[in-house]
C-alpha cells in the first residue's frame, strides 16, 4: 500500500517526504515484519521474548538461574517482534546495560561468566552422577566446554 501521491520514491525531495511502500524493504521484497505468514512468526517471538524476559527478571534474584543470558535472548526475540519493546528492555535502568553491553561489544559481566562455568560444570557432574552412558558424558563434555570456552573469550562488561 502507498502512502501519499505521486510515484514511489526512495529518497526525499524538494517537494517533501518520499513515498514509502510499506509492504516493500529496499531490497523490493516484502518486508520481514510485514509479511502476511510473518505474523505468527512475530507473535511467538513475542511470547518467547516475555518469557525470556520473566526468567531473566527471576534470574537477577535467584542464584540458580542466570538472568544476563535471559534478558539477551529476550531483546533479541523483541528486535523481530516488538521494537517498543525492544527500546523498552533498552532503557531500562536494570535490564538494559548487560543487553547494551552485548550488543555493542559482546561483553559478559564477570560475574555471568563465573555462574556459568559453575553451572556447566555442576550439570555436566550430574550427569555423570545419573549414570549416563560415556558417549553421552563425552558429547556433553565437547559441548559444555565449548559453551564454556566462548563465553570465558567474551570481553568483560
Amino acid at each position: 500500500m502507498l502512502y501519499g501521491s505521486g510515484s514511489c520514491r526512495s529518497s526525499e525531495t524538494k517537494a517533501g517526504p518520499a513515498l514509502v511502500d510499506r509492504n516493500k524493504n529496499e531490497g523490493g521484497g516484502a518486508s520481514p515484519l510485514t509479511r502476511p505468514h510473518a505474523r505468527p512468526y512475530r507473535l511467538l517471538l513475542f511470547g518467547l521474548g516475555w518469557i525470556f524476559l520473566g526468567i531473566g527478571i527471576a534470574g537477577l534474584f535467584l542464584p540458580v538461574v542466570p538472568g544476563t543470558l535471559f534478558l539477551i535472548l529476550a531483546g533479541a526475540c523483541f528486535t523481530r517482534s516488538s521494537p517498543r519493546f525492544e527500546r523498552w528492555l533498552l532503557d531500562h535502568p536494570r535490564f538494559g546495560p548487560p543487553v547494551r553491553a552485548w550488543r555493542e561489544t559482546g561483553a559478559v559481566p564477570r560475574r555471568a561468566k563465573l555462574f556459568a562455568g559453575i553451572s556447566l560444570a555442576a550439570s555436566w557432574l550430574i550427569i555423570v552422577a545419573s549414570g549416563a552412558s560415556t558417549l553421552v558424558g563425552a558429547a556433553t563434555l565437547a559441548s559444555f566446554a565449548a559453551v564454556g570456552l566462548y563465553v570465558a573469550t567474551r570481553p568483560e562488561a
